[in-house]
């Protein structure tokens, strides 16, 4: 009697405890389960954080997210309207496991796919709601499909699959009492691709790190100028106009690049025909995706970090993190990163999107003597500290969820 007793008081407490709840596709390093880990560091402080995805590519997510209950269906993923519902039923059966167990006061959707199956489930409508707006998916769809060889003209399954995302997207957006995103740009595309009254509901707030981890500014020794660059490896991204820089910059000095992404991007598009046809040979290095050793390790190396984006950059988390290490970053304008690069040195921004106009800034960089550069890694770092800190990010994201009841 008294074990039974213990068990309910155990099932009554843990049901008392405010719980945010996020849903999302999959763990991955990087990306949008950086930003998760971020919301749930604040939640915890008052509550208690569930994060419910389809797959994990941690290891151990528990470890990533320490104090968070983790919840993950282990089931094999594959295309097609058959598999989807599938996955929307095991999705469901989870959920309401959740809902049943835990007094869940917020739902923070994230990806598309399991925001929408949460969305099916009754209960989530008595839910508040919040989701991350990261981009428009089928536009960055479509930018992906246009760098590969068939040229301007997208598949009519494609252009359908497209009109499908944007719908799910913004019907989403439009179900959701708050959207956090983290840029004015990223604001305005959504005010302007999706409608106003979607965009009243939008919160700026953009991503940050830990400035003391990163602040000290190292002395290169290497003899060759390096250049590096590491995101996803899409058409979007420009990296192709970063070989034509580095190409057109190592004819008057040694140059090293070193790019780095998952290789399940690599595919997307003809980066290696350029490579091949400058004959970079020695100077460009292609890295998988980095975790976070690695990528601060890059860092070390790097005399310039590269943002050569083409479109729809709502953000930049690569620059901040490049920033607080000490690495100036030189990047198109395009998106967000105007918004970011001005508040250190609008010389950082290139006039055009061009292989030439990033080449011209790399020049230009060059020419700067040894306190110029210096004047610009410090003023770099203390942007970060200034607009990109843990101390003034988590009070907004707090707000968001305290203005929801939380």
């Amino acid at each position: 009697m008294k074990i039974n007793n213990r068990r309910k008081k155990k099932l009554r407490d843990n049901y008392m405890k405010k719980t945010v709840l996020f849903v999302l596709d999959e763990f991955h390093i990087g990306g949008v389960t950086t930003f998760i880990k971020q919301y749930a560091d604040v939640v915890k402080s008052k509550g208690k954080t569930i994060i419910l995805a389809f797959k994990s590519n941690i290891t151990n997510p528990a470890d990533y997210f320490p104090g968070s209950e983790i919840i993950i269906i282990d089931i094999e993923q594959h295309s097609g309207l058959i598999n989807r519902i599938k996955y929307a039923a095991n999705f469901l059966i989870h959920l309401n496991r959740i809902y049943r167990k835990h007094d869940v006061g917020i739902v923070h959707f994230s990806t598309p796919w399991s925001a929408l199956f949460a969305i099916l489930h009754p209960k989530t409508w008595t839910k508040k709601r919040v989701v991350t707006f990261y981009g428009a998916l089928d536009l960055e769809e479509s930018s992906a499909y246009l760098g590969r060889e068939q040229g301007s003209r997208l598949k009519i399954s494609i252009r359908i699959k497209n009109i499908l995302k944007k719908k799910i997207q913004e019907f989403i957006l439009t179900v959701s009492h708050k959207i956090i995103t983290f840029s004015t740009y990223a604001k305005k595309l959504i005010e302007g691709y999706y409608s106003k009254e979607i965009g009243q509901k939008v919160n700026i707030i953009p991503g940050y790190i830990d400035v003391n981890l990163n602040m000290e500014i190292v002395g290169k020794s290497h003899r060759k100028f390096t250049i590096v660059n590491f995101g996803r490896a899409e058409p979007r991204k420009g990296l192709d106009l970063l070989l034509e820089a580095v190409y057109l910059l190592k004819k008057q000095t040694k140059v090293k690049l070193y790019i780095a992404s998952p290789v399940t991007y690599w595919d997307s598009l003809d980066l290696f025909k350029k490579y091949e046809e400058l004959n970079l040979f020695d100077d460009v290095h292609f890295l998988h995706k980095l975790n976070n050793q690695q990528k601060k390790y890059l860092l070390s190396l790097a005399d310039i970090f590269i943002m050569p984006s083409k479109d729809l950059e709502t953000f930049g988390m690569t620059i901040i993190e490049s920033l607080a290490a000490g690495v100036p970053v030189i990047g198109t304008p395009v998106g967000a990163i105007p918004e970011i690069l001005s508040k250190v040195d609008s010389l950082l921004v290139t006039e055009k999107i061009s292989s030439k106009s990033i080449y011209e800034k790399l020049v230009w960089y060059l020419s700067l003597n040894g306190t110029e550069k210096l004047k610009i890694k410090k003023k770099g770092q203390s942007v970060v500290k200034k607009f990109y800190s843990r101390e003034l990010v988590e009070p907004l994201l707090a707000k968001v969820y305290a203005d929801l009841g939380y």
